[in-house]
């Protein structure tokens, strides 16, 4: 063993690091053998000392950036675990998910996740930054549930969709397909098609139990008459 190696206490590590490397070429990975080659090896011999120690708390803190979400697109989703911001489901079906990146006014970036683009659609409606140009809208291929942007996205008839919206995202044109606006409007008409109904059916009900109770305060009254 030459002596370099010998008495460089920073060559096992800096050997793990480059063998990591090698096995799994990410860019944490090429980041910690780089920064372990430049402070152990003989090249940075000149480098003084404080800033060969201040070197590894950089990298910390550049790995500590790279864990996070990314400054734009979607995030990884927890399937199975995770539910929609709007009707709470939980996400399982991984070719009909969206997501949307919004900034909200004193918390910064901000994702929230959906089972359904017209539960992202209806929801994102609802909120006072909704026309803001920076909020970026995602949804998967039903066709193989890769992430593409919303508004470029084309939306064919689709009977499979979690919240019965009826439609699914893909990447390219297809007949009789509607763009992002026209979906956008086939949602929301959907969307006020059941609350109609909702509140047709909540009239009926009530209708229904004011007559039982009507009903029913009669028979108490004939019991008493007799």
């Amino acid at each position: 063993m030459s002596s370099r190696s010998s008495g460089n206490p920073g060559s096992v590590a800096n050997a793990g690091a480059m063998t990591g490397f090698y096995r799994n070429p990410s860019p944490q990975a090429f980041m910690v053998s780089t920064i372990n080659h430049v402070v152990f090896n003989g090249s940075c011999c000149a480098m003084p000392r404080y800033l060969r120690l201040l070197t590894p708390a950089l990298a910390i803190l550049l790995l500590a950036a790279c864990s996070g979400d990314p400054a734009n697109g979607p995030r990884d989703v927890n399937w199975e675990q995770e539910t929609c911001q709007r009707c709470r489901m939980v996400l399982s079906d991984q070719n009909h998910a969206a997501q949307v990146r919004y900034f909200e006014a004193g918390q910064g970036v901000r994702i929230s996740v959906f089972d359904d683009i017209g539960c992202a659609l209806v929801w994102l409606e609802q909120q006072p930054w909704k026309q803001d140009p920076r909020t970026e809208i995602w949804v998967t291929d039903h066709r193989n549930g890769n992430w593409i942007d919303a508004r470029k996205a084309v939306y064919v008839k689709d009977e499979n969709s979690p919240m019965g919206y009826g439609l699914g995202a893909q990447s390219d044109p297809a007949p009789g397909s509607l763009d992002f606006v026209r979906a956008k409007w086939h949602i929301l008409a959907t969307e006020a098609n059941y609350e109609s109904h909702a509140d047709h059916l909540k009239g009926r009900l009530q209708q229904q139990a004011a007559k039982r109770e009507t009903e029913s305060s009669e028979q108490v009254k004939e019991v008493n008459r007799e």
